[in-house]
């Protein structure tokens, strides 16, 4: 097997190389530039790790700045999604293009494909989402992306042991502003229930439920912790750093 070529570049390439259409025949805008503007963006998932059922979802945050940090609207977008570096549909988008809003965010969301037939000798386990801004008038005219993960349902790899998943919103929380965080992503084995969901705010503080607000006082990268346990006794945890910002 040959040996594969770090992602990014490679996908800027590819869509470089495919202006004229994508796996479905979708013309893509020209880029031209420099000029005096400047644009930064970032691209992320929330949840970055879901079930591939057919069902799950992930939201796409796409989000344009000037070189101050400033939000700018009215930025559009093309979205498309890759696997292995590859340009190639791998689940479902909501929309292909989107406008970054007043906040500077463009939001859509990402459906999970179902999960692969029986035999399938290398299931796909990721796929990176694709985002370009297309107008002619920013300077940073470069893909940004955000990997997924797809995680086959309990169901599907043996039935032992729960699946843990949460999300949180806001996505960019400061310090002081309350968070919402919902576990309901999480699933339980064939026949079994979900019983306790424990929270590690990874500020010292404990909670338990399946859905729990919390504030951080103070500005920093908090890991999140989440454990299931379901009526068998069988329990399953999943981490994510939070970012809480000082403003």
């Amino acid at each position: 097997m040959g040996k594969l070529l770090p992602r990014r570049p490679v996908l800027i390439a590819l869509i470089a190389l495919t202006t004229a259409c994508t796996v479905q025949n979708t013309k893509v805008p020209s880029l031209t530039g420099p000029s005096e503007f400047g644009l930064s963006v970032t691209v992320a998932a929330q949840p970055d790790i879901i079930l591939r059922d057919g069902m799950s979802q992930s939201t796409i945050f796409i989000t344009a700045r000037d070189p101050n940090g400033a939000s700018i609207s009215g930025v559009q977008f093309r979205v498309d999604m890759a696997v292995a570096n590859a340009l190639q549909d791998f689940g479902t988008l909501s929309s292909r293009f989107v406008f970054s809003g007043s906040d500077g965010r463009a939001t859509l969301r990402y459906t999970s494909p179902p999960p692969p037939l029986p035999g399938t000798a290398i299931p796909v386990d990721r796929v990176t989402i694709v985002a370009i801004p297309v107008a002619s008038n920013y300077q940073t005219a470069n893909a940004q992306t955000a990997d997924i993960r797809l995680v086959l349902p309990p169901t599907d790899i043996g039935g032992n042991a729960p699946f843990a998943q949460f999300t949180y919103a806001p996505t960019n929380p400061s310090a002081g502003t309350l968070i919402n965080f919902d576990a309901r992503a999480s699933i339980a084995p064939s026949g079994r229930t979900l019983t306790t969901f424990a929270w590690d705010w990874g500020d010292g503080e404990t909670d338990s439920g399946i859905t729990e607000d919390h504030d951080y006082p103070n500005a920093g990268t908090f890991i999140v912790t989440l454990t299931v346990t379901d009526s068998a006794g069988v329990s399953a945890s999943t981490s994510k750093a939070v970012a809480v910002s000082a403003f």
